[in-house]
C-alpha cells in the first residue's frame, strides 16, 4: 500500500471537499493520505479528520519533508505540484476548472516560466519562483509538471489539453455519495461556501452574508414558506455574525453533516460553486443560486446553465445576469465591482432587488410543490459532468500511476508520462 502526501488549494471549500472524498476512498483501499497545508484547506481537513491519515499545518510547502512519500495528490494547489516535481515524485493533479483556463492566452508566458522554473536548483528555489507567478499561469504550470491530470468534465470532453502534457484523464463529477438517504424534506439549506480565498477578505465576506440573509428572508416571505433556513459555511465567518433574522440558523457543518443535511433540504441556495451544485443534484436537491462572491462564479453559472443571462432551469439572484458589467483581466478589481454592485442593490431595494427576490421565491415555490425542477437540473448536470462517478475514476487513475511507477522504477517519475495513457 502507498503513502500519499496530499493538499488542496486555499480557495473556498470546493478543492478541499474533493480532496477529502478522494482521500477517504484511498484510505478505504488500504492507502495512507497525509494532509499538509494551511488556511481554509487546513480548517476543512481538521473538520473531517477521519478522512486523512494525518493532518499537519505547513504555511510553506518548502518545509514539508518528502521522506516516506510514494506519490502526491494535489487538488488545484500548484505549489504541491511544483514540490512533487522538485523531488521527482509522481503526482496527480485534480483540476475541476480545467475548462476555464485560457490556455491560448496563458501558454506563451507560462512556457517561459516553466523553462525558468526547471532551471532552479531545488525545491526552495522552485517554490520561491512559483510565488511570483500569476494565479492562472500557475495552474497551467501545475498541469504541465504533474504526472497526470484528472480534469473534471464541464460540458466539453474534448477541451484543449495543455501543450506537452498528453496524459489528461477526463473524469465525471467528483462527489461523495456515501451519505445519500431518503428522509422527509423539512428545511432549506443555504451555503456561504468557504468564503475564504485570495479575493475575499473578512469585511467583504461579512457584507455578503448579511446581504444574503436579507435576501433569503425576503424571498422566503414572498414564497410563503416558514420552514427553517440553515445557513452553513466557514465557521470563522459564521461565528462573527450578529443580529441575523431568527429563522436563519447559523450552523458550521462538517462535509459529512452538510451532505446529510442535503437529504433533508427542500432546496439548496448557494453561490454558483461547481462542487455544491454537483453535490446538491446528486442528493436530489434542487439548486437556487445566491449572488456571486467573486469573478469566477458567473463563469461557473454560464457553464452550468449554458447561458449568460437568466436561466429557466436554475433560478438565480446573481448580479451578473441583471446588470451589465465589464469583465476585467484584474480578478480582484472585478470581484470588488461585484461586491459594490450587490451592496448598492441591497441598499436601494429597487427593481433589481425585487427581481432577485422574485426569482428565488419562484424557485422556492417550485421546490416546495415538488415540480420537476430537480430533474430538469439533473439533465443539465448530465450534460455538464457526464455523471457523478469521478471519485472512483480519480482513485483508479491514482493507483494506475503507482503501478506504472513500480513498473518503471529507476527510470524516473516523468518517464511514466509516455508509459501510461488515460485519454
Amino acid at each position: 500500500m502507498a503513502r500519499f502526501t496530499v493538499s488542496a488549494e486555499n480557495y473556498g471549500y470546493g478543492p478541499a471537499s474533493k480532496l477529502e472524498t478522494i482521500s477517504r476512498n484511498l484510505i478505504q483501499r488500504g492507502h495512507e493520505c497525509h494532509f499538509v497545508g494551511s488556511g481554509v484547506a487546513l480548517s476543512f481537513a481538521r473538520s473531517n479528520p477521519a478522512s486523512f491519515s494525518s493532518i499537519r499545518q505547513f504555511d510553506r510547502f518548502v518545509d514539508v519533508s518528502p521522506e516516506g512519500t510514494d506519490a502526491v495528490i494535489s487538488v488545484m494547489e500548484p505549489a504541491l505540484a511544483v514540490w512533487a516535481h522538485a523531488y521527482d515524485l509522481p503526482s496527480v493533479y485534480v483540476d475541476s476548472l480545467y475548462w476555464m483556463w485560457n490556455w491560448d492566452g496563458i501558454e506563451p508566458i507560462a512556457e517561459h516560466h516553466l523553462r525558468e522554473l526547471r532551471r532552479t536548483t531545488g525545491p526552495a528555489d522552485a517554490l520561491a519562483y512559483l510565488g511570483d507567478v500569476p494565479m492562472h499561469t500557475a495552474q497551467f504550470m501545475a498541469n504541465c509538471l504533474s504526472t497526470i491530470t484528472c480534469a473534471q468534465m464541464a460540458g466539453d470532453r474534448d477541451c484543449r489539453r495543455v501543450p506537452d502534457h498528453d496524459v489528461v484523464h477526463h473524469v465525471e463529477g467528483i462527489v461523495d455519495l456515501s451519505q445519500r438517504a431518503s428522509v422527509p424534506r423539512d428545511m432549506w439549506l443555504a451555503s456561504t461556501a468557504g468564503l475564504t480565498n485570495p479575493l475575499m477578505n473578512d469585511q467583504r465576506a461579512a457584507e455578503w452574508i448579511y446581504t444574503v440573509a436579507e435576501l433569503l428572508m425576503d424571498a422566503s416571505d414572498s414564497a410563503g414558506t416558514s420552514a427553517p433556513i440553515v445557513l452553513a459555511g466557514n465557521p470563522l465567518h459564521l461565528r462573527a455574525m450578529r443580529s441575523l433574522p431568527r429563522r436563519i440558523e447559523l450552523r458550521p457543518l462538517s462535509h459529512k453533516d452538510t451532505l446529510t443535511t442535503l437529504n433533508r433540504a427542500i432546496g439548496c441556495l448557494t453561490p454558483p460553486g461547481l462542487t455544491t451544485v454537483l453535490e446538491s443534484l446528486a442528493y436530489d436537491t434542487p439548486v437556487l443560486f445566491l449572488p456571486e462572491q467573486h469573478y469566477g462564479h458567473h463563469a461557473n453559472y454560464a457553464r452550468i446553465t449554458g447561458v449568460d443571462g437568466p436561466s429557466e432551469v436554475f433560478p438565480d439572484a446573481l448580479v451578473g445576469t441583471r446588470k451589465m458589467r465589464v469583465a476585467s483581466a484584474d480578478a480582484m478589481a472585478e470581484t470588488k465591482e461585484l461586491g459594490a454592485l450587490l451592496r448598492e442593490c441591497s441598499m436601494n431595494r429597487g427593481a433589481m432587488w425585487d427581481d432577485m427576490v422574485d426569482s428565488l421565491a419562484r424557485g422556492m415555490r417550485s421546490a416546495m410543490r415538488g415540480e420537476d425542477l430537480v430533474s430538469r437540473q439533473q439533465q443539465e448536470l448530465q450534460r455538464l459532468a457526464g455523471g457523478i462517478d469521478g471519485v472512483h475514476q480519480v482513485v483508479d487513475a491514482v493507483e494506475t500511476v503507482l503501478t506504472a511507477r513500480h513498473r518503471f522504477a529507476g527510470v524516473g517519475a516523468q518517464s511514466t508520462l509516455s508509459a501510461v495513457s488515460y485519454i
